[in-house]
């Protein structure tokens, strides 16, 4: 029984570690593409950024992969959560090794206890990735009225870093001011604008913040007026919220749509034919 439950962690653990290689393949495979268009709209195309992540994409092994994964993830989860990789992954493989002791005592068989540890080590990333998504969508819902109060900063003569740290004072501590705090501080610290801005927009991945860190270097780099430049992007980002919206709105139709046709259409099937079923029993009976 201990050998079997030794089998059992282990083949779970080698499972996890390596279907979580090969997802972590597949999206940085997917991204890469994203983060060269990325890397040619911040001007760093044939620099080492692009290199770099060919590097992170074909030269790494699996471990060093998710490390690089939980290290991504853990950025963008935010400050709250701080938690080694060797914690995580001993997290993990604690709860795919009590998922398996558990199914095994109950008298669960080899395949399903399998399956049960490969689905509970899997929790504590699913948990993670839900936390970095949650706030990142945070972000993307107060960046619209952020960026409005920026606007009003900079026209009314202040630059962006007085602007930013204004807001910030004032603001509702949120996820959104606690990336653009940290953003001061890289400049206070030596950082240049161009690169603080490019920073949070590789360490949150998010489009409108991807389009705005690009907007602002373009403008800083072709002198265009800051003003302009972020009302223009105050205007996108609030067209796509709206866009979003819509989409979320005609999803919301098609999932009405199914418990409908699931629990409405037998009822007044019901109604409409109930009636009947007692003289369709009396003339079957008087037929025979």
């Amino acid at each position: 029984m201990r050998l079997l439950l030794l089998a059992i962690v282990g083949l779970s653990a080698g499972v996890i570690v390596h279907q979580g290689a090969l997802f972590l393949r597949y999206v940085l495979q997917v991204e890469a593409e994203r983060r060269r268009q990325v890397a040619e709209a911040l001007g760093v195309v044939g620099g080492e950024a692009p290199r770099r992540w060919k590097r992170e994409l074909l030269g790494r092994g699996s471990i060093a992969g998710l490390r690089k994964a939980h290290e991504r993830l853990i950025e963008r989860a935010g400050q709250e959560v701080v938690i080694g990789f060797a914690e995580f992954v001993a997290i993990s493989l604690g709860f795919a090794a009590i998922a398996a002791v558990g199914s095994s005592l109950v008298g669960v068989a080899a395949i399903p206890s399998l399956l049960l540890a490969v689905i509970a080590g899997s929790l504590p990333w699913l948990w993670l990735r839900h936390r970095a998504a949650k706030r990142c969508n945070e972000i993307t819902r107060l960046l619209p009225g952020f960026m409005d109060l920026l606007v009003l900063s900079v026209e009314s003569g202040l630059d962006f870093t007085s602007g930013v740290e204004r807001i910030i004072e004032r603001a509702t501590p949120s996820a959104l001011t606690e990336e653009m705090r940290m953003v001061l501080l890289e400049i206070r610290l030596g950082a240049t604008r161009r690169g603080a801005l490019r920073n949070l927009a590789d360490r949150l991945r998010i489009g409108e913040v991807r389009t705005l860190a690009s907007a602002i270097i373009q403008a800083d780099r072709y002198g265009v007026p800051l003003g302009r430049t972020l009302r223009m992007q105050s205007e996108q980002v609030r067209a796509k919220r709206f866009q979003r919206a819509e989409e979320r709105a005609g999803r919301a139709a098609v999932l009405i749509s199914l418990p409908t046709v699931l629990f409405l259409v037998p009822c007044v099937f019901l109604i409409l034919v109930g009636p009947y079923v007692p003289e369709v029993m009396r003339s079957l009976e008087s037929g025979f």
